[in-house]
């Protein structure tokens, strides 16, 4: 039986100094590399919409062939104003929808039965009544608000348009509406024409003083006390506030006032050359003041024109006065 060799490691046996080879030393086991990063895949959240409602189930009318499509023709039968009427309506449920409207609103009294055609006098008493209409025209309410009256001078007017009204069945809310605009209506007018005689009267008085001048108000003052002589008493005012055909105010009328005057140096021809408030004898006074400048200062009276045609319109004025006051 051979030696019996304890068991040795590689370096152990080289140490001995045994005839044997030393084994080659095995090379270290090299480093495990470090395991690289890992970087976890990014999550998307996916939202899944929810599947879409199912649509509703389409109306009756909506359904092809639930209604005919000549519904329209046989429901009118045969009526061409029934089949137009129809014509507004897309359905017959929209017909009985707007037909259960018009129930709902005639039994609550939004609606009223028309009046019958050639009604008796109780259908037609009958139907006023439902409907608030006065039994005769002077049961209307003449109250119309806001302080506005029917005057005294409006009455016969406003009785027969009253009349009217009570023909063709206007409720009392109608008629009063009516009274109103044409009130409103007439305020308009009268407005206006204030507003125009302010206009005409600034004129006439324009065009007066420049042909009269200083003259305009003793003028106007001497055709205003001839309508006062002349007339009775209030005349001149009524004539004056009074208008022509195409509506000019008389004393607004430049025409009419020259024609007032003309009558009043008729009536008085010395009324333009005597001052106002003078007497009688003012024109004879004048005369002889005249005259006898003439014989003091015969020279410059020549050469005066203006004093020459006062003193000849004087005398022409002496002469008329006499030639009245002996015609009288």
């Amino acid at each position: 039986m051979g030696p019996n060799f304890p068991l040795m490691a590689p370096d152990d046996v080289a140490a001995s100094g045994s005839g044997a080879a030393p084994s080659a030393t095995a090379p270290a086991p090299a480093p495990a590399p470090a395991p690289a990063a890992v970087t976890p895949p990014t999550v998307k959240a996916t939202v899944t919409a929810p599947p879409p409602a199912p649509a509703p189930p389409p109306a009756p009318d909506d359904q092809a062939g639930y209604w005919p499509a000549d519904w329209r023709t046989k429901a009118a039968g045969g009526d061409a104003k029934a089949l137009e009427a129809l014509g507004r309506y897309a359905t017959p449920t929209d017909l009985a929808k707007a037909l259960r409207s018009a129930q709902t609103k005639l039994s609550s009294g939004e609606l009223k039965a028309a009046l019958p055609k050639n009604p008796s006098a109780e259908e037609l008493a009958d139907w006023r009544k439902n409907n608030g209409i006065p039994e005769s025209p002077d049961k209307y309410d003449l109250d119309l608000g806001g302080g506005l009256v029917v005057g005294e001078d409006d009455k016969p007017l406003v009785d027969d348009f009253l009349k009217v009204a009570h023909q063709v069945h206007l409720t009392p809310d109608q008629n009063k509406a009516v009274l109103r605009a044409y009130y409103a209506a007439q305020e308009k007018v009268s407005e206006a024409r204030a507003a125009d005689d302010v206009k005409i009267q600034e004129q006439c008085e324009e065009t007066l003083r420049e042909e009269w001048g200083k003259e305009f108000r003793a003028n106007i003052n001497r055709a205003v006390q001839m309508l006062d002589r002349v007339g009775e008493k209030g005349l001149s005012d009524q004539l004056l506030s009074g208008r022509l055909a195409d509506g000019t105010p008389i004393g607004s009328s430049p025409a009419a006032l020259k024609m007032l005057l003309g009558l009043a140096l008729i009536e008085n021809p010395a009324g333009a050359l005597v001052p106002q408030g003078a007497g009688p004898g003012g024109v004879d006074d004048e005369i002889k003041s005249i005259e006898a400048y003439m014989r003091k200062n015969r020279t410059k009276y020549n050469s005066d024109e203006k004093m020459q045609a006062r003193y000849r319109d004087l005398v022409d004025a002496r002469e008329k006065l006499q030639t009245r006051a002996k015609a009288a």
